[in-house]
């Protein structure tokens, strides 16, 4: 598999990209080429990898709350997330929400920019078992669609 961007080879699974397995919860994923493993210091972080430009990959799993065994990540909106955002960051845009499929579990899919500190984000919510996945990719927004694909991969690439 592989990704070109301004005439570089960025990623391709048969070069220098590395399998992670969680210790903690089995799953496995691909670090994309030019990432390494940081330590994470937020809650629930069970794997974050950074780029030599800040830009980093997050994976959250946190203990599924009551209400969410009723529901699935299709179940979620644009909306609901847009209200959820302006609590906490009402700068924030999400300029695309979707549903998706995540290692053939449903997910969600949001895009969004943080005018803030220039940032711009892809994110993708599911749920297997009593947990729940939050994958998180950012960069800047002027390098953003540099990473888009290679975050799509890596995300593409975790297997439950």
């Amino acid at each position: 598999m592989l990704v070109i961007a301004n005439n570089n080879l960025i990623f391709c699974q048969s070069s220098g990209n590395n399998p992670f397995k969680s210790s903690k919860y089995g799953y496995t994923i691909i670090i994309p080429s030019g990432f390494k493993q940081a330590t994470a210091t937020g809650r629930n972080i069970d794997l974050k990898l950074v780029n030599a430009d800040g830009t980093s990959i997050l994976i959250n799993v946190s203990p599924r709350r009551p209400e969410e065994y009723n529901i699935t990540a299709h179940d979620y909106s644009k909306e609901m997330f847009e209200k959820e955002f302006r609590q906490y960051t009402p700068q924030t845009a999400i300029s695309r929400a979707e549903k998706t499929y995540i290692s053939g579990e449903k997910a969600f899919l949001i895009y969004y920019t943080n005018p803030s500190n220039s940032t711009k984000a892809l994110e993708i919510y599911t749920f297997k078992g009593s947990n729940a996945f939050v994958f998180t990719a950012t960069s800047k927004t002027s390098q953003f669609q540099n990473y888009e694909s290679i975050f799509l991969k890596t995300f593409n690439s975790f297997k439950f």
